[in-house]
């Protein structure tokens, strides 16, 4: 199965980049953060035109800020259930089990604004619920993948630190999503 962790940064203004670059790629899954879906009506039309033939979707919308909004879009031959969790209010998130063949994995995908001096979250509120949602996520059975769009280097290490805490196999290597425009913690 191959897969993609995509910030697609509105899925209105390029639904149908998206629908190629799961073609050319051969994406099985796509993981998406930044969807700036609404979560009603409107978006009918938007995800008809990005949904990949043979796919379907789950999706959260933010209902708190535009630049939000996170969804999956797997192949129909793939099992996607959302599960439940905790809401938070320092970040997005779902938990989706996905089964393919003999295979399951639970993934939480994390979308986090940047911290903005206008926004209500701090990053004390967002460790919070960042381990609050990890410890109940790793009682999950099958393999467990934790992606996202965190919006912040210095997050990284707090990050590292709540990992060090729960079992943990493997990490996947990655680089920076942006190479310009990168966005710092404000300081404080």
């Amino acid at each position: 199965m191959y897969g993609a962790l995509i910030n697609i940064r509105s899925v209105y203004y390029k639904a149908t980049a998206l629908q190629d670059h799961i073609i050319d790629k051969n994406i099985d899954t796509a993981l998406l953060t930044e969807t700036w879906l609404h979560g009603d009506e409107r978006d009918i039309v938007h995800l008809a035109e990005a949904l990949t033939p043979r796919f379907k979707t789950e999706h959260t919308a933010s209902l708190s800020a535009r630049g939000e909004g996170i969804g999956v879009t797997s192949r129909q031959t793939i099992t996607l259930k959302q599960c439940p969790s905790q809401s938070c209010e320092s970040f997005e998130h779902m938990i989706i089990r996905l089964t393919t063949h003999s295979l399951t994995y639970h993934i939480a995908l994390t979308y986090r604004q940047p911290l903005k001096r206008n926004n209500r979250s701090t990053f004390n509120m967002f460790h919070t619920d960042f381990t609050n949602v990890t410890s109940d996520f790793i009682l999950l059975r099958g393999k467990l993948l934790l992606l996202g769009d965190f919006n912040t280097y210095t997050l990284t290490i707090k990050i590292l630190q709540i990992r060090r805490n729960f079992i943990h196999v493997k990490h996947v290597q990655c680089s920076p999503t942006r190479l310009r425009g990168y966005s710092h913690e404000p300081h404080t």
